[in-house]
């Protein structure tokens, strides 16, 4: 976990005050470069090769290619060897860093990209061609933000620090209020859009080469170069090798373990081969239910967990600090027991595994399942009559759970998916609805949640979470050959259900009954909350009524109504109000 950040047209002062924004994604040093043309910082968190010969910004020994990085390359070691003996290249560093530089030489920026096995997000400057090459890994783990307006480049690891480099040069920062019916939709904003108009997030699996001089920017898409995968055992062996990989570090290494799935299969593979990682779990509160399984799979897998409760007093106490981080919004309530357990772990490791992503990639969710099929039956098919009907009949009990039945019947998957997921549902205006179906008709019907929930909802919030704890969070899941392969191997058997390949290869370490029981999830009970909280309520009133004044619809007159029976569209409303708060953009 780091965090970068550039600009051309800038000053060394506008980057060190612009990057202090997030200084908390890198507290082990704070490094500046300016040579006039290209200004570029970085704040590290020393992951591999401590020594501060491998701080950045970082340039090779000629001071042609300079580079800001915040990830992991998992395979650095690999490519590190095939430069030193095909390109005879003299490494100063044990670094991956130094590896991606000589990388770029050697191959360029194109051509570097689909070697890598990592997460990541670089900024590469070329001072032989006058151009910075931006690049994010192929599942979109590590944010990166930029903007070409104004014939400037600006990037960073977050969006505030862009807006005080716009600020910083007296640009005028607006609020992108297109997208927010979108946001209240989805509960995310998408990808490649921001709550700031002309800035965006580079997309996963992206790259963007600015021409310096000319004051233009170069788009291309990338994906990994991995090797087809087509039995079960192929699979298994590369589940393996991506968690044993993701532990490669010069730090202590932890685990997220939540009992569940993905976590416990972590677990498991770590405890076969030998590597008996610290975990860390969160019991939250009200969930008593899930309690006997999480003890019965900590006895079966021998783990020794670090276990702390998050409720409505943790809540409260962690409130006002999170959210006055946030600069985009998710209505995701598990950000708070994720930045709660995160700091758990601080407190021993500087790196953790997580299973986010298992759930995307494997079809987890009911959703996805059902999604499939229809895929499989129908294709994507238009559903305007049904959405009109939706959004225009009065609410009654049973509304969603009938129209849900009948978006699945006739194969509307795209109207289904937002029935199932929209925090809004029924409140949505109708323009911003089309709008999210429009945009997820872009995706493959089969895996909308990875398309589009993963990317801008649960790795948002884990790196959010992470990096507020000032820790780096992996997800092994999501390695490179697992996320080539999975897909096609899952689509093709579709009779085992979600996570087919995972449970059953959990079932090797626990017993059965203990992996196939109803998902857990993470989140909170919201309604209680905005029952009970010293803020919430409160809250929501001041956001919809800032919201309003900005001309937002918020179509509910009632806001206790939005509290008990759309609380997490109310609890989304006060993270929008907050990040757009911490941007400037309302107050």
């Amino acid at each position: 976990m780091c965090g970068i950040i550039g600009a051309t047209k800038s000053s060394e002062k506008a980057i060190r005050d612009s990057l202090a924004t997030f200084a908390y994604r890198g507290p082990d040093a704070r490094q500046y470069f300016s040579d006039g043309t290209v200004q570029l910082g970085h704040a590290r968190l020393s992951i591999i090769d401590l020594d501060s010969r491998a701080h950045q910004p970082f340039f090779d020994d000629k001071k042609e290619i300079g580079i800001v990085f915040n990830g992991e390359i998992y395979n650095y070691q690999e490519l590190r060897k095939e430069l030193e003996e095909a390109h005879a290249v003299h490494f100063r560093t044990t670094s991956d860093t130094e590896v991606l530089v000589e990388g770029y030489r050697a191959w360029g920026g194109e051509a570097l990209l689909p070697r890598l096995r990592g997460m990541f997000a670089f900024a590469i400057y070329d001072l032989r061609t006058s151009k910075v090459f931006l690049a994010r890994d192929h599942a979109g783990i590590k944010p990166l933000y930029y903007s070409t307006e104004h014939s400037t480049l600006f990037f960073a690891s977050e969006l505030k620090g862009i807006v005080s480099l716009m600020r910083e040069a007296q640009y005028e920062v607006i609020a992108n209020t297109d997208v927010l019916g979108l946001y209240q939709v989805l509960g995310y904003v998408p990808s490649p859009h921001t709550l700031v108009r002309g800035v965006l997030k580079l997309e996963r699996g992206a790259w963007l080469e600015y021409d310096i001089a000319q004051c233009t920017a170069t788009r291309g898409a990338w994906s990994p170069a991995t090797i087809a995968i087509d039995s079960v055992a192929g699979m298994e062996d590369a589940i393996k090798r991506s968690v044993i990989e993701h532990c490669i570090a010069d730090v202590p290494v932890g685990a997220f373990f939540s009992g569940g799935i993905d976590s416990s299969l972590i677990a498991a593979v770590l405890q076969e081969a030998g590597m008996d990682l610290a975990t860390y779990s969160i019991q939250v509160e009200g969930r008593a239910a899930d309690e006997p399984y999480f003890n019965a799979i900590v006895k079966e897998l021998g783990v020794k967990a670090h276990i702390a409760r998050f409720g409505l007093r943790e809540f409260d106490e962690s409130y006002q600090e999170i959210l006055s981080r946030v600069d985009e919004p998710i209505a995701d309530t598990s950000l708070f027991p994720t930045t709660f357990v995160s700091r758990l772990a601080a407190k021993e490791v500087k790196v953790v595994l997580s299973g986010e992503g298992g759930d995307e990639l494997f079809l987890g969710y009911g959703r996805a399942i059902a999604l499939a099929h229809m895929k499989q039956q129908n294709g994507a098919q238009p559903s305007h009559a049904l959405d009109a009907l939706f959004l225009s009949s009065p609410s009654f009990s049973g509304k969603n759970t009938l129209f849900i039945a009948l978006a699945q019947k006739f194969g509307f998957s795209t109207a289904y998916y937002l029935l199932k997921t929209s925090p809004a549902r029924d409140l949505s205006s109708s323009h911003a609805w089309k709008d999210a179906e429009a945009l997820l008709t872009k995706g493959d019907q089969a895996f909308l949640d990875r398309d589009w929930y993963l990317e801008n909802m649960m790795l948002r919030k884990t790196d959010m979470a992470t990096s507020y704890a000032s820790i780096e969070g992996r997800v092994p899941l999501l390695g490179a050959e697992l996320w080539n392969n999975a897909p096609h191997f899952i689509t093709e058997n579709l009779q085992g259900g979600g996570k087919g390949i995972l449970k059953d290869m959990l079932a090797k370490h626990i017993p059965r009954e203990l992996i196939d029981r109803p998902k857990a999830g993470f989140g909170l009970d919201i309604e209680n909350l905005f029952r009970n909280s010293q803020y919430l309520s409160e809250d929501l009133h001041k956001a919809i009524l800032a919201l309003r004044g900005m001309g937002v619809d918020v179509s509910v007159q009632h806001e206790e109504v939005i509290q008990k029976r759309y609380p997490v569209y109310g609890f989304g409303l006060v993270v929008l109000h907050n990040a757009l708060r911490n941007l400037g953009l309302i107050y």
